[in-house]
């Protein structure tokens, strides 16, 4: 099946360059209109219907969103095995162990950028999930190694 981008492309969008623009301004802000909850529910119908697709024919707000969810989904389940509550993420040090191990549990398996996980683990910036990667990366400590083990068995994580 071919994508709408592709058919356009193809066959030709018969209006052009700046009224197409116009044309779909509204759209490209976002792709659904409601309440917080109501693009919860349908964000979650869609998650649960993408999971048969391949993610590579998605493209732009959709895929992101997507994205973003299950990114959300890896990080509690990734924080309930090291232990961490989401809710005192504030508390604890940026440089948390369980934070860190979360961070590169995040990193390997998701698209998201350092920005987001910092952001999600309240990490500070950018650079501290960069070196929480490498520290867990190289680590020798046991606990570290231990849920590192548990989520590459859990989740695949290459080595």
């Amino acid at each position: 099946m071919r994508s709408l981008e592709e058919r356009v492309a193809e066959e030709g969008d018969p209006v052009d360059g700046a009224a197409r623009a116009e044309r779909y301004r509204h759209l490209q802000r976002g792709w659904c209109f409601g309440t917080d909850e109501f693009k919860t529910e349908l964000r979650d119908e869609l998650d649960a219907s993408l999971e048969k697709l391949n993610r590579e024919s998605m493209t732009g707000e959709p895929r992101r969103m997507h994205d973003e969810s299950e990114a959300v989904r890896l990080l509690r389940q990734a924080s309930a095995v090291v232990g961490l509550d989401l809710g005192e993420k504030e508390r604890l040090k940026k440089k948390d162990p369980r934070k860190e191990v979360v961070a590169w549990f995040l990193r390997k398996k998701t698209p998201m950028g350092l920005e987001w996980i910092a952001g999600e683990l309240d990490m500070g910036s950018r650079a501290n999930v960069s070196r929480a990667f490498r520290n867990v990366e190289d680590t020798k400590d046991v606990t570290v190694r231990k849920w590192k083990r548990e989520l590459q068995k859990m989740y695949g994580c290459p080595h």
